[in-house]
């Protein structure tokens, strides 16, 4: 046979092989592609979201950073608050103008500080409280005296403690939070025991139902004060929380859920300073207020506890719903 005739002989008994290169451009198998043309679209797309965010990040090519040494993670200039603070503060004053706050704060000078924003808006604060509670009828009067009763405690026992360390009363006045203001306060210091302390200071105010319990203490230490603080806001929180059962709507049903978890607090707080201490376990029931989740059954496991792993266990029994 000759190599014409093999030619011819080989082209005519391999058509398919020629369709095959003139379809897929090789010899062999066809490749499928890697990537769909839907898939190469949304990788583009997300190469260039990418530079984009690159681009746009101040961070990136940034020469402006801060270095005032009281950063711990190295900000950038208009971020740091070490830098900006008097700007931020002014700026502040400015929003505040537009709120109901108005300006309270005009006749301040700069530079602002926390201290002076705080002070100014509690006066703000305590103006319009008086002022509604002045105004208002039953039964908003009495809850909203209410809501004084616990600051009232606080300043008592932040002037009961400041006393027992020796600071005058000119330091101490100035700390305590003006809605639990009273006229007897700066008599305070006469007193020396718990008795003195009602005659003296408590017998005219509303907390004097609540100080009966605490008469027959015989000192004004420490310890003792941290019982006539926690017996006031047990007496306290009992009867806020009748007054709010009594009122019932939606007063109950929002009041009575937060002083339940206020009393669940304070019984725990309770539970776990009272470890190491004089105070025995029966001495620490009595403190607890009778109106929380706890009650009776979380309150009698907490008065048994002796470490934190017990009251953390008493805690597991009850959910806040």
């Amino acid at each position: 046979m000759s190599c014409s005739e093999n030619d011819s002989t080989n082209s005519g008994s391999s058509p398919s092989r020629e369709a095959d290169f003139d379809e897929y451009g090789q010899f062999g198998y066809a490749l499928e592609p890697e990537y769909t043309e839907e898939e190469l679209h949304e990788m583009e797309a997300a190469e260039s979201s990418r530079n984009q965010d690159i681009l746009s990040n101040p961070r990136q090519f940034n020469t402006d950073w801060c270095s005032c040494t009281k950063c711990i993670v190295m900000p950038l200039l208009t971020e740091c608050l070490c830098c900006h603070e008097f700007t931020l503060f002014d700026d502040l004053k400015l929003h505040l103008q537009g709120t109901d706050y108005g300006n309270f704060l005009a006749n301040e000078p700069s530079p602002l500080t926390v201290s002076v924003i705080d002070d100014k808006l509690k006066e703000k604060m305590v103006v319009e409280f008086q002022h509604l509670r002045n105004h208002c009828l039953e039964p908003l009067a009495t809850f909203l005296d209410y809501i004084t009763y616990s600051y009232m405690i606080d300043n008592i026992i932040l002037l009961i403690t400041g006393t027992l360390h020796q600071r005058p009363l000119s330091e101490l006045i100035p700390k305590c939070h003006p809605l639990g203001s009273f006229e007897q306060m700066e008599a305070i210091h006469i007193a020396s025991t718990p008795a003195e302390l009602y005659n003296a200071v408590l017998v005219d105010t509303p907390l004097a139902p609540y100080f009966i319990d605490c008469i027959l203490e015989q000192d004004l230490d420490e310890m003792n004060t941290e019982i006539i603080r926690n017996t006031l806001y047990k007496a306290y929180l009992e009867d806020f929380y009748a007054f709010c059962q009594e009122t019932g709507g939606a007063t109950a049903d929002v009041m009575c859920e937060a002083l339940s978890f206020e009393a669940d607090r304070r019984a725990f707080i309770i539970t776990i300073n009272s470890f190491g201490t004089e105070l025995t376990k029966d001495d620490r029931s009595k403190l607890y207020p009778h109106c929380g989740k706890l009650y009776p059954a979380g309150l009698a496991r907490l008065a048994l506890a002796d470490d934190y792993d017990q009251v953390r266990a008493v805690a597991d029994c009850f959910t806040v719903s």
